[in-house]
């Protein structure tokens, strides 16, 4: 339960959770897309279209111990693909007043994202967190879409550089800063 203590730690006022979609308001050319494989997860920051920034790390010693995983297991693919999203969610903030539109192969991922919760435990501590950055207001979610895996190719090929047989780093990142991502250490975790 610390988590909830985090959550309504210095609230005041009732607890209030809205989920609106409005298209309109997000910009189409503006978006996050990020994928997950079992040895890595990634994440692309778009503007008009184009890719601005990226960031790609393997599944590193503490992701697995926190989520009781093995490294290269597919059974956890789903909670590195909402790490994924928590992690692009936290290194590009919004600007103020600018809508958040993401992308992801991982429908299971989009969902926790909305309704900031799921039923699998290790992606439920992912959606926890989206939950403390919502009530905190530190982005606001205006479009989830869901993308056929087969269209996902530059996050993916990012996503399994750490994978047995890695993909070509996707040549429209050449040139394009990288962002390093932090430590999912105690400071990471609300």
């Amino acid at each position: 339960f610390a988590w909830l203590r985090t959550l309504l730690r210095g609230m005041e006022g009732p607890l209030e959770r809205r989920v609106e979609y409005d298209a309109e308001q997000s910009l189409p050319g503006n978006f996050l897309a990020t994928d997950a494989c079992p040895f890595g997860f990634a994440g692309i920051k778009y503007v008009n279209f184009l890719s601005v920034a990226w960031y790609a790390t393997p599944i590193r010693t503490p992701e697995l111990r926190k989520f009781r995983a093995a490294r290269g297991d597919s059974a956890h693919t789903t909670t590195w693909e909402a790490l994924a999203l928590l992690v692009s969610l936290r290194l590009w903030p919004p600007e103020r007043h600018e809508h958040i539109h993401v992308r992801s192969d991982s429908l299971s991922s989009l969902r926790a994202l909305v309704h900031l919760s799921a039923k699998s435990p290790s992606l439920n501590v992912v959606a926890r967190e989206y939950a403390i950055d919502a009530v905190h207001g530190d982005y606001k979610l205006d479009l989830a879409v869901h993308i056929p895996g087969v269209t996902n190719t530059v996050a993916d090929a990012l996503s399994r550089q750490w994978a047995p047989e890695p993909k070509r780093f996707p040549e429209e990142l050449v040139g394009i800063p990288e962002v390093k991502m932090p430590p999912l250490d105690h400071t990471f975790w609300k």
